[in-house]
C-alpha cells in the first residue's frame, strides 16, 4: 500500500515527540490513548464473555495544508482474548496494519461522523475527546502550523469534535479551556483569573456565532440552548 507519508509532504519531528501514552484503568474498564504524528488514537476496551471488544478511533490531519485537519478518519472493532494482551496487541494492530489504514483514510478524507455515531458512555466519550483535541493542539504547535486567532481556534476545535459525530461542543471546548488555563497559571506562577464554567461556555458560544458567520464551521446548533443541561448525551 502507497503510505501516507509518500503522498503527503512529511514533516519531520523530534523522535521523542513522536509518540507519546496516555491509559487509565477503572475496574474492568480499559482505554488507551496513544499518537504517532499525524494521528491521534483512542482505544475503548469492552469486556464480554469471550475476552474484551475494542473499540479504536483515529483522528488525523493534511500535512501539506496549512492547519487543515481531517479530523475522524478511521474507526474499528476487535476482539482480544485475555486482559494482559490488549495493550501490547493494539500496539501491534496499529503498527502491522493500522497506521496504512489510517493513511489511506485520511488520504480520502476521513469518515462521516453522520453514518458512524459514537455508543459509548459519556466519560469515556469525553476523555477520547479531550485526548484528542489536545493531541491535534500538540501536532499542531509540533508541526509549526499558523497561529490562530480565538474564534479561528475554537472553530478548529469545534469542528474536530463535530467529526466524531458529536454535536453540541461548547460545554467540552470551554472544560478543556479551564483545563488550559489551570496549566498555564500552574505553569508561569501567573495569578490568572480562573473563569467558571458557565462563563467559559457563554465566551465558547460568541466565538461560534463569530465563526458561523465567517463561514468555519462545518456545522453549526444553537450552543447555548443546547447545553442548558450540560451532563446530557448528544
Amino acid at each position: 500500500m502507497e503510505s501516507y507519508s509518500q503522498i503527503k509532504t512529511p514533516i519531520s519531528l523530534p523522535k521523542e515527540f513522536e509518540v507519546f501514552t496516555q491509559s487509565f484503568r477503572e475496574g474492568e474498564k480499559l482505554c488507551f490513548h496513544f499518537g504517532k504524528f499525524p494521528f491521534a488514537v483512542s482505544a475503548i476496551c469492552r469486556q464480554v464473555e469471550a475476552g474484551y471488544i475494542v473499540e479504536l478511533f483515529v483522528s488525523g490531519r493534511e500535512t501539506n495544508i496549512e492547519g487543515a485537519a481531517i479530523g475522524h478518519v478511521m474507526r474499528m472493532t476487535t476482539a482480544i482474548p485475555e486482559k494482559t494482551l490488549i495493550e501490547g496487541a493494539i500496539q501491534h494492530l496499529w503498527e502491522t496494519q493500522l497506521e496504512d489504514i489510517a493513511y489511506a483514510s485520511a488520504v480520502a478524507g476521513g469518515i462521516g461522523a453522520a453514518d458512524f455515531p459514537m455508543v459509548v458512555t459519556r466519560s469515556d466519550r469525553d476523555e477520547l475527546l479531550m485526548f484528542h483535541l489536545s493531541a491535534q493542539t500538540r501536532f499542531r504547535d509540533l508541526a509549526h502550523d499558523p497561529k490562530l486567532n480565538r474564534v479561528e481556534e475554537t472553530a478548529w476545535q469545534h469542528n474536530l469534535i463535530r467529526s466524531f459525530g458529536v454535536k453540541q461542543t461548547a460545554s467540552l471546548l470551554a472544560e478543556a479551556e479551564l483545563k488550559r488555563d489551570m496549566v498555564k497559571k500552574y505553569e508561569t506562577k501567573e495569578d490568572l483569573e480562573i473563569e467558571t464554567l458557565e462563563k467559559k461556555i457563554l465566551a465558547v458560544n460568541q466565538r461560534l456565532r463569530k465563526a458561523r458567520k465567517l463561514g468555519l464551521l462545518d456545522s453549526f446548533v444553537d450552543e447555548q440552548r443546547s447545553n442548558r443541561n450540560v451532563t446530557g448525551r448528544s
